[in-house]
């Protein structure tokens, strides 16, 4: 009598469900690398949406000087992902100690707030427009007013910039206002250029991509 362990292996037992097991993995495999391919693809996609806006905008911004009498110029000086950081220099913003604005930075601010608003849309909701919001980050240069202002004061100029973004005609609700004190210096030690205000555009990248398919599907011309 066959001992149990000398008895032969039946493997296997049934070679179709072997087959079907191997099958099945190299389907979840597959599945697997279009996942990956498709999330890759739609991250390109929007990358390359906000990207194209960002570059319409800083074209247009750096005309400024050319088209309007007397404006100063904006230069983009970051872009990171979603981020787009403008800023006029410190010494045409304001005086020392003062939060008023310069006649020049105050024209530049009302059409910059103009062109936000022609991307964005009269009345945009935040979460509904292609800013999710803009920045206003108000600076001050060190030794230009006592340290127990220079909060109040960096508040101040943030205050005047979004009250001329504002009149340009971007919506309120779209603005979030912030005072920075002498934290984040355009230059080291003291320096005119560090009584400014910084713009930061952030981009939802899911309405810019709405937007401009909107804007392909219009025709060329009238009806």
């Amino acid at each position: 009598m066959m001992n149990r362990l000398e008895q032969p292996l039946q493997f296997p037992a049934n070679p179709f469900v072997a087959l079907a097991d191997l099958l099945m993995l190299v389907v979840l495999v597959l599945v697997l690398v279009l996942v990956q391919q498709s999330l890759v693809s739609t991250g390109m996609l929007k990358r390359m949406a906000v990207e194209k806006q960002q570059v319409r905008l800083n074209t247009r911004i750096m005309d400024l000087p050319a088209t309007i009498k007397g404006a100063a110029p904006v230069e983009q000086y970051w872009v990171d992902g979603d981020l787009q950081r403008f800023r006029i220099p410190g010494a045409l913003c304001f005086g020392a100690g003062s939060a008023d604005l310069k006649r020049g930075a105050r024209a530049s601010l009302n059409v910059m707030g103009l062109l936000l608003t022609q991307y964005h849309g009269t009345g945009a909701a935040p979460g509904y427009g292609p800013f999710k919001r803009v920045e206003v980050h108000g600076n001050v240069d060190r030794g230009e007013c006592p340290s127990d202002r220079v909060l109040a004061l960096s508040l101040r100029r943030a205050e005047a910039a979004a009250r001329a973004l504002m009149q340009g005609g971007l919506w309120e609700r779209v603005l979030v206002v912030s005072g920075r004190g002498a934290n984040d210096p355009a230059k080291q030690g003291q320096s005119a250029d560090n009584r400014r205000v910084d713009i930061v555009v952030v981009y939802s990248a899911e309405n810019v991509i709405k937007r401009q398919t909107e804007e392909a599907a219009k025709p060329a011309y009238g009806p």
